[in-house]
C-alpha cells in the first residue's frame, strides 16, 4: 500500500450555498447504492464473498467468469458501502452480511433485494405522473412476483425478530395474532423463543400456503396456524391477548388503521396487548427519512404515521398505556394495554 500524500493543515471553509451542492450531490450519487448491490447479487459476486474468508477480484472474477477490471471497481465500491472490507485488491465481507447474502442462509437476501430494485425502477417510472395526478399503475403480482414480495417481508422480519422479542416479554401471554403476518415469521421466531406462546397468522389465499408450509419446515404446526382472509374481517380467536401489526399499518389509511385497532382491542382478553412495529414518522411528519419515503411507497392507499397518531387511535379504543419503544433507526413499537 502506498503512503498516504500529506494533508494541508485546513481545509478551506464552505459557505451556505456551495455546502448545500455538496449535499444535493450526495442525496443524486445515492442512487447508485441499490444498482451496485443488485449487479453484485444476481451475478453470485456477494454469495460467493459471503462464503469465503478472503477474496481477491482476480479470484472472484475467474471463478465467476467476470471481467476483472469491472469486478474490483464493484467490489470497492462495496467495501466504500461498508459491507465488505478491503484492502487493495482483497476483499472479505463484513461478519454481520454474510447470513444476508450466504445463498444456503434462512435469511438470504435475494428475493429482498430484487423486490427492492425492481421497486426502484417502478419509482422512476411512476413519480413524475403521481405527482401531478395522485395516480399510480398497478401492477399485478404474478406467482414470482409475490414469492419475491414475501421472502421480502420474510428478510424484513428476521432483521427485527430478535429486537422485538427483548422490547416485548411474552412469558405471560397465550396466543398471538399476527395481522398480515406474511410468512409467519414473527411469529414463528417468537413461539421458538417463547415456548408457551401459540400463533395464528392471518394473510390473503395467495400467502397462507407458503405461510404453512414454512411452520411444518419450523416444527410448529401444533403452536402455529395460518389462517386465510382479509384481516378486517377474519374470525379472531377468543383468547388472543396479543395482536400484532407488524409492517401492515402503513398498507392503510387513517380510516383504516382505526377501524383495525378498534377491531382488535374489542377482541382481545383483559390484560391483552395491541402491538403496532412499523415505519413511523415523529411528531414533524418530516422525519426519519425512510418513513417520508415510505409514505410514497404506500401511494394514496397508505401512509406511514406518528407516535401520536397511534396513542390517539389506541386511546379511542378504550386501551391505556400506551408507549413507545425504539427498535432501530427507522422502527417502532407501539403498545396499549387492555384494561
Amino acid at each position: 500500500m502506498k503512503e498516504p500524500v500529506p494533508r494541508t493543515s485546513e481545509a478551506p471553509e464552505a459557505d451556505e450555498m456551495e455546502t448545500a451542492y455538496d449535499h444535493v450531490q450526495q442525496l443524486e450519487w445515492s442512487f447508485a447504492n441499490l444498482p451496485v448491490l443488485h449487479a453484485a447479487a444476481e451475478c453470485g459476486l456477494l454469495g460467493l464473498i459471503a462464503t469465503e474468508d478472503r477474496v481477491t477480484a482476480t479470484q472472484a472474477a475467474d471463478q465467476l467468469g467476470l471481467h476483472p477490471a469491472a469486478t474490483v471497481k464493484i467490489l470497492r465500491a462495496l467495501a466504500s458501502m461498508g459491507i465488505l472490507r478491503g484492502q487493495e485488491d482483497t476483499f472479505e465481507m463484513r461478519g454481520g452480511y454474510r447470513p444476508l447474502f450466504d445463498p444456503g442462509s434462512a435469511i438470504h437476501h435475494a428475493n429482498g433485494q430484487r423486490h427492492i430494485f425492481e421497486l426502484s425502477q417502478m419509482w422512476a417510472r411512476e413519480l413524475p405522473g403521481f405527482l401531478e395526478t395522485g395516480a399510480w399503475t398497478k401492477t399485478p403480482r404474478d406467482p414470482e412476483s409475490m414469492a419475491r414480495f414475501v421472502g421480502s417481508m420474510r428478510a424484513l422480519s428476521y432483521g427485527m425478530t430478535g429486537r422485538l422479542h427483548q422490547a416485548l416479554d411474552l412469558t405471560q401471554s397465550r396466543h398471538l395474532v399476527d395481522f398480515g403476518g406474511g410468512l409467519g415469521t414473527y411469529s414463528i421466531e417468537l413461539c421458538l423463543r417463547t415456548p408457551t406462546l401459540r400463533a395464528t397468522v392471518i394473510d390473503v389465499e395467495a400467502v397462507a400456503p407458503l405461510t404453512t408450509q414454512e411452520i411444518d419446515r419450523h416444527g410448529l404446526s401444533d403452536r402455529v396456524e395460518a389462517l386465510a382472509g382479509d384481516y378486517h374481517q377474519a374470525p379472531l380467536p377468543e383468547d388472543m391477548d396479543v395482536a400484532l401489526f407488524a409492517n401492515v399499518m402503513h398498507q392503510e389509511r387513517r380510516d383504516g388503521v382505526a377501524r383495525l385497532i378498534d377491531r382488535a382491542a374489542a377482541a382481545l382478553r383483559p390484560g391483552g396487548r395491541v402491538v403496532v412495529v412499523d415505519f413511523t414518522l415523529e411528531e414533524s411528519r418530516a422525519e426519519p427519512s425512510l418513513g417520508a419515503f415510505f409514505a410514497i411507497n404506500m401511494r394514496l392507499f397508505g401512509d406511514t404515521y406518528t407516535p401520536g397518531d397511534f396513542r390517539d387511535w389506541m386511546t379511542a379504543a378504550g386501551l391505556t398505556d400506551v408507549t413507545r419503544t425504539d427498535l432501530g433507526p427507522n422502527k417502532l413499537m407501539i403498545v396499549g394495554h387492555k384494561p
